[in-house]
């Protein structure tokens, strides 16, 4: 059984195929589990996960659902949530591009002050980001979603160095292709050129970031870490 400091986990995106697994398992774990998503998704993510999850708006849209978040104490954070946008650069639409970094980067870090603030308040915290290896190796069409990633990379990594002497700590989860969402959407498309051993699933991410919130894993931290069996290390990406 994982021991964990903190009692309070909070999950954003978690109305998302592997947002709701993570909430499961961290639950299981004995983690008071706060569960947020769009406002649209609430009534399907409640019916969901059940009665032992607390479920709540957050839109990084709208940055007015992050008010009452200051009066949470948040000991873990997994951030999950991004919005999809993807566009070859030259065809893309100022409007959509501002909009996008708006609510991936600009407003995210606006949540995080508030979440950060508790977790000082506490005197311990812990953040983990679902990045993706698409900020390392991207594909066309994807160097808006592979730009936001890698910029919300270096603030995670930035709090972390920050506030490290007053009880926080972060990490970053770089997942290769998921069978969950857009990643199945994508490996569908490839028609079977990524082998199925190297596909993630749901339950092996949601297993990996409990460990990562646990006390066993709290010195692994201001790094970034990638999940994809290997597809990365070398130049044959799809295995």
């Amino acid at each position: 059984m994982m021991e964990f400091t903190g009692m309070t986990v909070l999950i954003t995106g978690a109305s998302s195929e592997i947002g709701m697994e993570i909430a499961r398992t961290l639950g299981d774990c004995g983690l008071k589990v706060i569960a947020t998503c769009r406002g649209k998704k609430i009534d399907g993510l409640k019916a969901a996960l059940g009665d032992g999850v607390i479920v709540s708006e957050l839109d990084f849209a709208m940055p007015e659902t992050f008010e009452k978040f200051e009066n949470y104490q948040i000991d873990y954070l997994v951030d999950i949530a991004h919005s999809e946008y993807e566009s070859l650069i030259g065809f893309s639409q100022q409007a959509e591009v501002e909009s996008y970094f708006a609510q991936n980067l600009v407003n995210k870090i606006g949540f995080l002050r508030i979440v950060e603030k508790s977790m000082i308040k506490g005197k311990f915290g812990r953040l983990l980001y679902i990045s993706s290896t698409a900020a390392k190796r991207q594909n066309p069409g994807q160097s808006f979603y592979a730009a936001s990633k890698l910029a919300m990379e270096q603030i995670y990594l930035g709090i972390g160095l920050e506030a490290g002497r007053k009880g926080l700590s972060s990490l970053i989860l770089r997942p290769g292709y998921i069978e969950a969402g857009r990643g199945r959407r994508f490996t569908d498309a490839l028609g079977g050129k990524v082998e199925k051993q190297k596909i993630v699933a749901p339950a092996e991410l949601a297993a990996s970031v409990a460990f990562f919130l646990s006390n066993a894993a709290r010195k692994i931290s201001g790094t970034i870490i990638t999940m994809d069996a290997g597809m990365s290390a070398g130049k044959n990406f799809y295995g």
